[in-house]
């Protein structure tokens, strides 16, 4: 029973070893970080399933304009 589960753990942790990770600056990915923060500030679950978060749309329309 173990066998299976030690070798996931083995994969993952070569994978891990294998990944970099890179910062990436709030001003160079605004909108990543305006759902971040509604996320966080929400006490509800949000599910958007067939229509953009106007939190989103906004953002993405002053980025276009800018």
């Amino acid at each position: 029973m173990e066998g299976p589960i030690l070798e996931d753990v083995k994969q993952l942790l070569a994978q891990l070893r294998s990944t970099s990770i890179h910062h990436i600056g709030r001003s160079a990915n605004y909108v990543a970080h305006l759902l971040a923060r509604f996320g966080f500030n929400s006490n509800c679950t949000n599910v958007w399933i067939s229509e953009t978060p106007s939190v989103v749309s906004n953002a993405v329309s002053i980025d276009v304009i800018a």
